[in-house]
């Protein structure tokens, strides 16, 4: 019995370290890369509540459609779990809406569809937080999901073409009549946006 499971062990971790040398030998292991998209937001909300300048308390709450083009530019280093998926950090620099620039850092799992060594079609979502900049730096959340095209130019470098949606909560600074209150006089000020954004990236 214990011979019989001695072997079995045996033979299954043989199998195994000879699938992850063929994987090896077919896919990079780790990743890195950058990828730049243009983002157009479509859809904003935001609530404030502070005390006005003039003393009382204004409790302002809006969502509506809104147009906004920004720009975004990541780097990127992640794993090949194995030809088919892979988990990668990105970190970079985005524009918000209206509202303000930001610094976010998310995670993000791809799926790849078809020959690891060819031209395929993917799917992605991330999620993450980062910093808001602007006069009083605070959290945001960001999340994601989107589809592209691979185009493998190499067996390390691979060109891609994505399409996404995106969310992004966040603490946008108040104006109010031209005028902006002070952090002192904020009891809530969370906005978000909804954007669709095209982009290109380059992975070794």
């Amino acid at each position: 019995m214990k011979r019989g499971l001695f072997i079995l062990l045996t033979f299954l971790l043989i199998c195994t370290t000879s699938a992850a040398r063929r994987r090896d030998c077919n896919v990079p292991r780790f990743t890195y890369g950058a990828e730049w998209s243009y983002s157009a937001a479509f859809y904003k909300g935001y609530h404030f509540y502070f005390i006005a300048p003039e003393g009382y308390r204004v409790d302002d709450r809006q969502n509506k459609a809104s147009y906004c083009s920004n720009g975004e530019a990541y780097l990127h280093a992640g794993y090949n779990i194995d030809g088919y998926w892979n988990l990668s950090i990105y970190a970079g620099y985005t524009g918000i809406g209206d509202y303000h620039a930001g610094i976010p850092v998310s995670l993000r799992a791809t799926r790849y569809f078809g020959d690891l060594m060819a031209d395929r079609w993917f799917v992605y979502t991330d999620l993450g937080s980062g910093i808001s900049i602007k006069s009083r730096p605070q959290e945001l959340l960001s999340a994601r999901v989107g589809t592209g095209y691979r185009l493998s130019m190499s067996r390390y470098t691979k060109l891609d073409f994505i399409a996404a949606i995106r969310f992004m909560y966040t603490h946008p600074d108040i104006d109010y009549y031209g005028e902006f209150i002070d952090a002192d006089s904020v009891s809530s000020n969370s906005g978000y946006i909804v954007s669709a954004s095209l982009g290109i990236g380059i992975t070794f």
